[in-house]
């Protein structure tokens, strides 16, 4: 019993001493970053281009205080009517519209080394980005062996 009552004396004395040292609490005003263009491009084949484009937002914004994505967040992400255009070699092509967010070409030849711009507007923000790339060479595989575990 006697040892008991120590544990416990123990016990509630660290549970005290462990809540006095926690720090007050500290409410911090951060400003959500402002949203800006984001692009990523894949090659398809030797004669293809699709280019992903979404707008960024921030974790910190208040309106985005749910667990699922939703519309309302799609929409307020992917890129919709945005000029999408590409350049290389004194050409430029324009990107059409799959889907929200999703830009295709599938008449831009895809030559090894050469550097491709990718530039894009969005009219309703008017915010505006471009990325600059050289194609790497395409590899071939000589032999591939399948590993079975």
């Amino acid at each position: 019993m006697k040892n008991s009552i120590k544990v416990l004396l123990v016990v509630c004395v660290s549970a005290i001493s462990w809540y006095a040292c926690l720090p007050p609490s500290i409410d911090i005003d951060v400003k959500p970053a402002e949203p800006a263009l984001v692009i990523a491009s894949q090659a398809i084949g030797n004669n293809g281009l699709l280019v992903g484009l979404t707008r960024s937002y921030s974790p910190l914004d208040t309106t985005g205080q749910q667990d699922t994505i939703g519309q309302d967040l799609l929409s307020k992400v992917l890129v919709e009517n945005a000029i999408v255009t590409v350049s290389y070699q004194n050409n430029v092509d324009t990107l059409v519209m799959v889907t929200p967010g999703v830009y295709l070409n599938l008449a831009i030849p895809m030559i090894d080394g050469e550097a491709y711009t990718i530039r894009a507007s969005d009219p309703s923000t008017g915010l505006a980005v471009w990325a600059v790339t050289n194609l790497q060479p395409h590899r071939n595989f000589d032999t591939v062996y399948p590993v079975i575990k």
